[in-house]
């Protein structure tokens, strides 16, 4: 079988990303770093205060008023949290660093839902969480 220098070259080229996909893959698999909380801790926490901090650093005062749990296997935890605001406070939907009294300080995206019927805005909090 004859071969053209540019059918070579390109087999070669294919050759050595073969080579180097290996050492690319071992990059992608590296442990993911365990997030500070789970549906068990969380579900712990109704009725407890959770201060949201902004980006500006200005904070506000949620109560935890709703755990749900979701679909789960045995290699994810999937729930959800439903925070309510002091009436006439709002917070816009995003992340924001959020502590707790026994908790450390961690992310989460907030949307807001809706009013509750004190008229406080409410707000859901998703989570679908490897387990490790």
């Amino acid at each position: 079988m004859s071969m053209t220098r540019a059918q070579f070259l390109s087999t070669l080229g294919m050759g050595a990303a073969s080579l180097a996909f290996p050492k690319s893959l071992m990059a992608i698999t590296r442990p993911v770093p365990v997030y500070p909380v789970n549906g068990k801790r969380l579900e712990g926490l109704l009725g407890e205060e959770f201060t949201f901090t902004t980006k500006e650093n200005r904070t506000a005062t949620l109560v935890l008023d709703r755990f749900s749990k979701q679909y789960s296997t045995g290699r994810n935890d999937q729930f959800s949290l439903e925070f309510s605001i002091s009436r006439g406070a709002t917070l816009a939907e995003g992340a924001y660093q959020v502590e707790a009294k026994t908790l450390s300080p961690f992310s989460m995206y907030i949307v807001p839902i809706g009013r509750n019927e004190k008229g406080q805005m409410r707000y859901r909090a998703d989570f679908n969480l490897l387990v490790g």
